[in-house]
């Protein structure tokens, strides 16, 4: 019989961290369904063929901002967890090349500057 890998171990704190970077990345796609779930409620066309009361404008208005709001709580939320458990020292402006001096990869304008 062959033999297995072990099992990968990942540290709490950074599977924790990409779960969130996922839940993230999906937000987008959660919140495109919240916006277009109105589409699909019943309005004065169909009410006189399906006989379902139709859903009053106000109430899809309101469901909209309500959607909106949460959503905007969601990556105000998930933002400040995926800050929390960041540790890299990537987040950090240090390691930022300076704009003031612009670097070449150019080998031929090295040469000229020396």
């Amino acid at each position: 019989m062959t033999e297995r890998p072990p099992p990968v171990f990942l540290e709490r704190r950074s599977y924790r961290r990409r779960r969130i970077i996922d839940a993230i990345r999906v937000l987008p796609l959660f919140g495109t369904a919240l916006f277009v779930l109105p589409l699909l409620w019943p309005t004065a066309q169909r009410e006189e063929a399906t006989g379902i009361p139709a859903v009053a404008m106000s109430d899809i208005l309101v469901y909209i901002f309500g959607a909106w709001a949460l959503l905007i709580a969601a990556i105000v939320g998930l933002s400040y967890l995926e800050r929390s458990l960041s540790d890299d020292a990537d987040d950090t402006l240090d390691d930022w090349p300076d704009p003031s001096r612009p670097e070449s990869t150019d080998p031929r304008a090295e040469r000229e500057a020396i």
